[in-house]
């Protein structure tokens, strides 16, 4: 994965609007992104960081970029189409500082996205706040079971992911070590066996 664009903060949906006409999202261009907290940290059960929504976007018609106006909705009471996520949008309603992060990925965009939010549930215990949906096998597994042997049998690829969102967290966010949780490197260190 390759860092393509940040948005440290995100002032108006326009600026997410604008994406469409980036030469770095036109159509064709597979990518997963993470919008995030400037400067805060969420309490998880592992731990802290500032990950709101994991996703995955390529349009083959329209540039992949106007993917990002359709998460925030014109006003936190009305929406604009179904591609609104509710919670990104109360977030960026009232006022909290949100940024965005898209990186460029392979042809397998989904099992990126999937890696980086089962890297977000090992490193801090839950997924992100804002997701929606967790991706799982559904042939009838429980999905508890699934993502947790994932995790356990595909360490390479979640150390991996889990190193993008500490950096993520570790650029955005206030690591606050005095709330008595781990550190991000204390966290990445144990997963990786350091």
């Amino acid at each position: 994965m390759r860092q393509i664009i940040c948005i440290p903060r995100i002032s108006n949906r326009e600026e997410l609007a604008a994406l469409k006409n980036n030469p770095g999202l036109q159509s064709g261009v597979n990518v997963v992104y993470a919008y995030f907290l400037s400067k805060k940290l969420i309490p998880y059960p592992k731990g802290e960081s500032n990950i709101l929504y994991i996703g995955e976007a390529m349009r083959e018609s329209d540039a992949t970029g106007v993917r990002f106006r359709q998460h925030l909705t014109p006003t936190a009471t009305v929406g604009a189409d179904s591609g609104n996520n509710f919670t990104l949008s109360q977030y960026f309603h009232a006022g909290w500082q949100l940024g965005l992060t898209v990186f460029e990925t392979d042809t397998q965009k989904l099992q990126r996205e999937r890696d980086l939010i089962y890297a977000h549930i090992s490193l801090y215990g839950a997924p992100p706040i804002a997701q929606g949906k967790v991706p799982h096998d559904s042939r009838k597994r429980n999905r508890t079971t699934h993502i947790t042997s994932f995790i356990a049998n595909n360490q390479l690829e979640i150390e991996r992911a889990g190193v993008v969102l500490a950096d993520l967290v570790a650029e955005h966010g206030l690591i606050s070590l005095s709330s008595g949780l781990p550190s991000v490197s204390t966290i990445v260190n144990d997963r990786s066996g350091s």
